[in-house]
């Protein structure tokens, strides 16, 4: 019989896969039977609290609840109430005590992972805000369950969506119809976007005559123009004499209202005098009728002295003035003409 030498043991790869799978096989092992062993102890000296849900969406015991990715705490129960409702009940950590404030909630986990795959959906806080205060113990903590898509059909109210898309399916047959009837409608507009058409392309065409034509009118507008400023520098000198002439007339006139100033001033001493030898002159005429009227009379001056000569009467004074002068004379007169 001959004799083999020694050769080392060989590991092939499937040897290897074996092994890789029996170590995950056995940590998978440790971990679901450490997790539950680590939440049992915590929760012996968590705070309890429950929460109330339609269904349990997979949530059992030894179920995590957790806080933004931390683990806070774990289902203790999951039963029935008398109304037909899931009761879950947890305690969490007194650690994070100062997060319990009244008006928290919760929420299903229903991600994917390891302590979903071992112990089922968990339960994630949300915590309120801490200036609502601490929650009592054995505190009712709302929780939102997750919307499937069961819950959405039961949300949607099937008669009304239904209803909506008959009156959609009605008004696309109706705007078909109208479409149809007013088919000519159509085709005379198209006809009539030609003929627009049509004239728009004359207009083009007859544009640049008119642009020319604009033009033109401008350089001539521009010529009359040039002419205008033309006459407007011709007359200027013209216009500044006149202007020049004017300014001396203006000063000559003020020249002459000034001395027909003066000569008012001082003929006025004269005029107010001139009322006074008005009435002086009024009075000496008066008296020099009245000597007359007398004299006519008397035999020494040619006058007939006898009755039947009518003197005229001497007209009415225009001021008043003294005639006693008169009135001394004429006994006079009457001893003359006795004699």
């Amino acid at each position: 019989m001959a004799a083999t030498g020694y050769s080392p043991f060989e590991v092939g790869t499937r040897d290897r896969v074996v092994g890789a799978f029996v170590i995950v096989a056995i940590l998978l092992f440790l971990v679901g039977f450490l997790i539950p062993l680590i939440n049992r102890l915590n929760a012996d000296e968590g705070v309890p609290f429950y929460t109330v849900l339609d269904q349990t969406y997979g949530i059992g015991e030894e179920a995590s609840v957790s806080m933004r990715g931390v683990p806070i705490g774990n289902v203790t129960s999951v039963t029935m109430t008398t109304e037909g409702l899931v009761r879950v009940d947890f305690k969490l950590s007194p650690v994070y005590s100062d997060f319990y404030t009244n008006g928290s909630r919760l929420a299903v986990n229903t991600e994917l992972g390891v302590s979903t795959l071992l112990t089922g959906s968990g339960l994630l806080f949300h915590p309120a805000s801490q200036q609502n205060g601490q929650m009592v113990p054995d505190t009712l903590i709302p929780a939102d369950t997750p919307q499937g898509f069961s819950s959405v059909l039961e949300e949607i109210d099937i008669i009304m969506l239904t209803d909506q898309i008959t009156e959609i399916v009605a008004n696309v047959e109706g705007i078909t119809t109208g479409i149809n009837q007013n088919q000519d409608k159509i085709y005379r507009s198209l006809d009539n976007l030609e003929t627009v058409t049509a004239s728009l392309a004359e207009v083009s065409r007859t544009l640049p005559g008119m642009v020319s034509s604009v033009e033109d009118s401008l350089v001539s507008l521009q010529g009359s123009m040039a002419s205008v400023d033309a006459l407007i520098e011709d007359t200027d000198d013209d216009l500044k004499a006149t202007l020049a002439n004017t300014v001396t007339l203006t000063k000559q006139a003020s020249l002459t209202l000034a001395e027909a100033e003066a000569l008012f001033r001082e003929s006025s001493p004269a005029l107010r005098q001139l009322p006074m030898t008005l009435i002086s002159v009024d009075a000496a005429l008066q008296s020099m009728t009245r000597l007359t009227n007398q004299m006519s009379g008397s035999w020494l001056l040619g006058g007939g002295g006898g009755e039947g000569v009518q003197v005229p009467a001497a007209g009415p004074p225009i001021h008043a003035f003294d005639d006693g002068i008169y009135e001394q004379v004429t006994p006079s007169v009457e001893k003359g003409n006795e004699n």
